[in-house]
């Protein structure tokens, strides 16, 4: 399969994912797993986190290709939306969450101090 596969060709190996085809998940990580590890590097910076979000997304998908909804949106939505989640919920996700919200205080004048006062 080519890595620009269509978007019927996506909802195919999806629907053959969700019946539990393991040769589908392998042809639908050939055609997404250098998008996925692309969009994990560029939130993560390190090689290492990337590739561990590309396994993590690839396994989410194989569990949860049930929950897809086609009327919600895309194939290709719902990996992108899987592949940021699995690249910001690891350790190195939490780190770059951290460091963006740092920089967002910095922007505001300095670290938030939360009211406390009831």
């Amino acid at each position: 399969m080519k890595v620009s596969a269509t978007a019927d060709e996506g909802l195919r190996l999806l629907a053959r994912i969700q019946c539990g085809d393991g040769s589908a998940l392998t042809q639908l990580y050939d055609v997404w797993a250098h998008r996925v590890y692309c969009i994990a590097l560029h939130l993560l910076r390190d090689t290492a986190a990337a590739e561990e979000a590309v396994e993590r997304t690839f396994s989410q998908i194989w569990r949860d290709a049930d929950r897809f909804d086609p009327a919600r949106g895309s194939v290709s939505a719902w990996i992108v939306v899987i592949a940021r989640a699995q690249a910001l919920s690891g350790p190195r996700g939490k780190l770059h969450r951290a460091r963006q919200y740092g920089r967002r205080e910095q922007r505001a004048g300095g670290a938030h101090q939360p009211n406390l006062e009831i």
